[in-house]
C-alpha cells in the first residue's frame, strides 16, 4: 500500500495509513511519503517504483489516485 500527504497535512498522513490498513485484507508492506505528488524523487515513490521494476510487486493499492501521482493516473 501506498500513502502520500502534502507537507501541509502531515497529520493526515496517519489517518491515510489507518483507513487503508482497515480497508484492505491483504498487504504485505506501507510505504508512505510527505510531500507533492508533482515531485517524482520521493524517497517512498522511488522505492516503489523500484520495486514494481524488479517484478516484487503485483498489486499497489492508494487511498485516491492522486496520492501516487498528480497526472496520468
Amino acid at each position: 500500500m501506498y500513502a502520500r500527504v502534502s507537507n501541509k497535512r502531515k497529520d493526515d498522513l496517519v489517518n491515510q495509513v489507518r483507513y487503508l490498513e482497515e480497508n484492505v485484507k491483504d498487504y504485505d508492506q506501507v510505504i508512505t511519503d510527505v510531500g507533492s505528488s508533482l515531485n517524482l524523487k520521493r524517497k517512498g515513490f522511488l522505492k516503489l517504483l523500484g520495486m514494481i521494476l524488479n517484478n516484487e510487486v503485483s498489486k499497489v493499492v492508494i487511498a485516491y489516485p492522486d496520492r501516487l501521482v498528480r497526472f496520468g493516473f
